[in-house]
């Protein structure tokens, strides 16, 4: 029963299996993946999971974001070449942008989205904190959320701390 509602988020790695006696994931976010743990995993967990794959990146520079999209492309565009493209895979760009960056960031999500369209691939746009973006921050997103094609997908990240968090049915909906 969990497994079908709280998405994994796997770090460089597991041994652990991904499906099991209490289900199959919905989703799996996997960070730092090769192209082979990326087949593992979707080999473990079937067609129908969303894959969300996302690379960390020390400097997350968004002074000029079309350039700053591009050279994100430019690093991982074999990576992606080499998922199909019809796996059910989205990549996420910059991790947990702050609000007080919110112009340049839409900027950076709308450049890497029309790259990532033109390979005809999908993308986990946004990928915020908890908290963000504040509700008055959401129409400087309107126009990268507007370029947001079937299959593409926001990121927002939520976190829980124990058992009574996990099995609140309000927040996992």
């Amino acid at each position: 029963m969990g497994m079908n509602r709280i998405g994994l988020h796997v770090t460089y790695g597991t041994q652990l299996p991904l499906r099991g006696a209490h289900g199959r994931p919905r989703v799996v976010t996997l960070l730092d993946c090769s192209p082979e743990y990326h087949r593992q995993v979707r080999e473990e967990v079937g067609p129908d999971c969303l894959i969300v794959v996302r690379w960390y990146h020390a400097v997350q520079d968004l002074s000029a974001p079309a350039q700053n999209a591009w050279g994100w492309w430019q690093a991982h565009r074999d990576w992606i070449a080499s998922v199909p493209g019809t796996d059910r895979t989205v990549y996420e760009g910059w991790n947990e942008i702050g609000d007080a960056q919110a112009p340049q960031y839409a900027s950076f999500e709308l450049a890497r989205l029309q790259l990532l369209h033109s390979a005809g691939r999908r993308a986990c746009v946004l990928n915020s904190s908890v908290g963000t973006p504040d509700l008055n921050i959401w129409p400087v997103y309107a126009p990268m959320l507007a370029h947001m094609q079937a299959g593409d997908c926001v990121g927002l990240h939520e976190y829980w701390s124990d058992r009574a968090d996990i099995e609140n049915v309000y927040t996992l909906r």
